[in-house]
């Protein structure tokens, strides 16, 4: 038997803008690039601050996979982002993620710290 189809509601341009800034936020960029995809309309919006706003996430989104696709799958994210914490104490984060956010953060403050 077939699933009755789920009518979803439109999200709003405002709705679709807070969604992408707060991925970019908790440096999930599995989801900031299939949100990119999805909201695909931003880039041809009528307001200026919406069409850069995407094509902007857009590059974060590229650089972001990209350095996931060298220090592996969740590198990028924030773990000290209070969603984050909550998704990872449910155990909703799988473990070799988080390793790779805490690897990537490390290499980062021991660049950091040596560049002082």
């Amino acid at each position: 038997m077939e699933k009755p189809a789920t009518k979803r509601r439109k999200v709003t341009e405002e709705e679709q803008v807070q969604c992408l800034l707060r991925a970019e936020e908790a440096g999930s960029m599995r989801l900031l690039d299939v949100m990119l995809k999805e909201y695909v309309g931003l880039a041809g919006s009528s307001l200026e601050t919406s069409r850069a706003l995407h094509a902007r996430l857009r590059e974060v989104a590229d650089a972001g996979l990209a350095i996931e696709a060298k220090w592996g799958d969740g590198a990028m994210l924030q773990l000290n982002d209070p969603i984050l914490q909550d998704l990872r104490s449910a155990g909703l984060i799988k473990p070799h993620r988080v390793r790779n956010a805490e690897a990537y953060a490390a290499a980062l403050a021991s660049v950091s710290v040596a560049a002082v």
